[in-house]
């Protein structure tokens, strides 16, 4: 069966571009329900994307980000063309921070340190995360990954302790400007510059969570050598405190918290969407999980649940 809609967009992007003759390459999706295609033309490649229906306000946002962020000096896919949820970006390569060769990587990720840095200092208005930004990361991880992964119902008051803990450290850090998915599947390394994708959800949060979003990405595993430099030039570029120790500490729990929702996440794309392809990504994410908890005696009895259920 044809898929009317994709084929309206085919029409739409030829018509823009003014050549008839396009070669349309389906790109691996994100998390999200966009669809992405390459399109080959005479004179180079864009991206197309196709929004669903239900998220017109996330184009929308996306448009307005993506004009705000390019004026204030950061590198993003401003889009070349749009009609309703149907848009035209230009081609960032394939490039990503992810992928690249371990020898390769401090500068790179030195780049992105300082690009959160520039990111954190913008001034702009956004909404600060409240309480239940934390507690929808909280019920992902205890309704995908504990219930409906390994089959585990906690007994009332289990995590109680820790999920305070979590929530604590959450809201007495300095809340900024974030990307919330400042990763390296989402930075792309275009000439010597870096440019960031995916950067509609902009929110104030706290100032280690796009840090640890980076140090501690699922998809690349960096060496402590690795982690512990950047932490230190994460710490600091930032005038917010003056404790190193306490920037470690607010990271390494931030990074819990964030480990916990991913989780879940990868879950729930598996069982509810289809996209198993994340569940590859969920040994690394809590191996990373348990190394950090492990240091931390008031993690203790997550440390134990995690043990006792592989």
């Amino acid at each position: 069966m044809r898929d009317n809609t994709v084929e309206a967009l085919k029409i739409w992007a030829g018509e823009h571009l003014g050549q008839p003759d396009l070669t349309f390459s389906p790109l691996a999706g994100d998390a999200g329900s966009r669809r992405y295609w390459r399109i080959t033309h005479p004179g180079g490649t864009v991206i197309a994307v196709l929004y669903p229906d239900s998220e017109t306000s996330q184009a929308d946002r996306f448009v307005s980000c993506a004009t705000w962020l390019a004026g204030q000096g950061i590198k993003v896919p401003l889009p070349l063309a749009r009609q309703g949820n149907w848009m035209l970006l230009p081609d960032l390569g394939e490039r990503l921070l992810s992928g690249l060769a371990a020898d390769q990587r401090p500068a790179w990720y030195a780049k992105a340190i300082a690009l959160l840095g520039k990111l954190q200092g913008l001034d702009v208005p956004l909404d600060r995360a409240g309480q239940p930004f934390v507690q929808r990361k909280q019920d992902l991880f205890q309704q995908w990954y504990l219930k409906r992964h390994l089959g585990v119902a906690l007994a009332p008051g289990q995590l109680d302790g820790i999920f305070q803990l979590l929530f604590n450290n959450f809201f007495e850090q300095p809340a900024v400007p974030a990307h919330r998915d400042y990763h390296g599947r989402n930075l792309h390394c275009v000439g010597d510059q870096l440019a960031v994708i995916d950067f509609q959800d902009l929110q104030l949060l706290p100032l280690t969570y796009d840090a640890v979003s980076l140090i501690r990405d699922s998809y690349v595993a960096l060496s402590p050598a690795e982690e512990q430099a950047l932490i230190q030039q994460g710490f600091a570029q930032q005038a917010h405190t003056g404790d190193l120790a306490q920037y470690r500490r607010w990271l390494d729990l931030t990074g819990v918290l964030r480990q916990l929702k991913v989780l879940g996440i990868f879950c729930r794309l598996h069982y509810q969407d289809g996209k198993s392809g994340y569940l590859k990504d969920l040994a690394p994410t809590r191996d990373k999980l348990l190394r950090v908890a492990r240091q931390y005696e008031e993690l203790a009895p997550l440390v134990a649940l995690l043990d006792e259920h592989q």
